[in-house]
C-alpha cells in the first residue's frame, strides 16, 4: 500500500545547500523583477511540506514588505505549518484545480499582484499546476520552481530537440524558461528515483494570450501536431493536398514533410492561424 507522501507525490526537501541555492535564486529573481519594472507585491508558495523553504521565504517577504501566501493540499501537515508559521496566510486546497486561479484573483482584488511564484512542485501534478498558473500569467512577475528533470528538459526544449513536444510549446508560449541547477534524489525525504531541476520562469512580454483568442484550441492543435512524433506534420494533421494549411507551408519555408519537433514556436503559431484558429 502506498504511503500518503507517495499518493500525494510528496518529496520533502531536506538538503541545506540546495535550500540555500533556491533561496539565492528567489532573491535574485526579486531583484531582476524590480529591474524589469515588475516588482512583486506577494510571494506565493505552493507545497510548503516540512517548511524547508517556507520559513526563509516568509522572512524575505517580511523584510521586503510583501504579502506571503501558502497553498497546501495535505491537511495532515496543517499542525506543523500553523505551529511553524502561526502568522502565515495558508490556504488548503489542490493547486492543480481552478482554485489556484481563484486565489490569484483574490490577490489581485486586494492589490497583492504581481506575484512571485515559488514551488517544489509534486511530480504527479506539476504540469497541471503550471497550466493553472498560466491561466493568470498577467498577474505573475516570475516563478522559481522545481520539477522532475525530464519535465524541465521538455519545458526548455528548443526545435530539433528529442525532448520537444506539445508541453514545450505550451510553456514557451507563456514563459522564457531557464534551467538554474539540478538536484539529486538524496536532497529529499523520501528520495525520488529521478533527478530534479530548478527552473527560472519569466513571463514573455507578449504571451500567447496576447496573440490568439482561444489558447485552449491552440493547445489542442499542438497536441495533435505532436500526437505521432514519427509522422510528417501533414500526416499528423490529416491534411488534404490543397487547402489553407498546405498553402501556408511555402510561406513559412516548410513543405509538410517535416516532423513536429523541428518547428519553432512562431511557425506552429502561424500554422494554427492558417488552419482557421483564432
Amino acid at each position: 500500500m502506498k504511503s500518503r507522501q507517495q499518493v500525494l507525490g510528496q518529496n520533502f526537501l531536506k538538503h541545506t545547500p540546495t535550500i540555500e541555492k533556491i533561496i539565492t535564486s528567489v532573491r535574485h529573481r526579486l531583484e531582476q523583477d524590480r529591474k524589469r519594472g515588475i516588482a512583486p507585491k506577494a510571494i506565493l508558495e505552493v507545497g510548503p511540506g516540512a517548511l524547508a523553504l517556507t520559513k526563509t521565504l516568509a522572512k524575505i517577504a517580511a523584510d521586503e514588505k510583501l504579502d506571503f501566501v501558502i497553498v497546501e493540499r495535505d491537511r495532515f501537515l496543517e499542525e506543523g505549518i500553523r505551529t511553524g508559521l502561526p502568522q502565515a496566510e495558508v490556504h488548503f486546497f489542490d493547486a492543480a484545480t481552478e482554485k489556484l486561479a481563484e486565489l490569484f484573483d483574490q490577490l489581485r482584488s486586494r492589490g497583492s499582484t504581481p506575484i512571485l511564484f515559488v514551488s517544489n512542485l509534486p511530480y504527479s501534478a506539476a504540469s497541471q499546476i503550471l497550466a493553472a498558473v498560466c491561466k493568470r500569467i498577467e498577474l505573475l512577475s516570475s516563478a522559481v520552481v522545481m520539477v522532475q528533470k525530464e519535465m524541465a528538459q521538455r519545458i526548455i526544449a528548443p526545435e530539433k530537440s528529442e525532448h520537444r513536444g506539445s508541453f514545450s510549446l505550451f510553456m514557451q508560449s507563456y514563459f522564457a524558461p531557464k534551467i538554474l541547477f539540478d538536484v539529486p534524489p538524496g536532497a529529499f525525504s523520501p528520495p525520488p528515483k529521478v533527478m530534479s531541476t530548478v527552473l527560472d520562469l519569466v513571463p514573455l512580454e507578449k504571451t500567447v494570450l496576447d496573440r490568439i483568442e482561444q489558447p485552449l484550441e491552440f493547445e489542442k492543435f499542438c497536441k495533435k501536431l505532436f500526437s505521432q512524433r514519427r509522422k510528417m506534420i501533414r500526416n499528423s494533421l490529416n491534411l488534404p493536398k490543397t487547402g489553407p494549411l498546405p498553402d501556408a507551408f511555402a510561406k513559412l519555408g516548410i513543405n509538410g514533410t517535416e516532423r513536429a519537433e523541428v518547428l519553432d514556436f512562431e511557425t506552429v503559431l502561424q500554422l494554427y492561424l492558417a488552419s482557421g484558429g483564432k
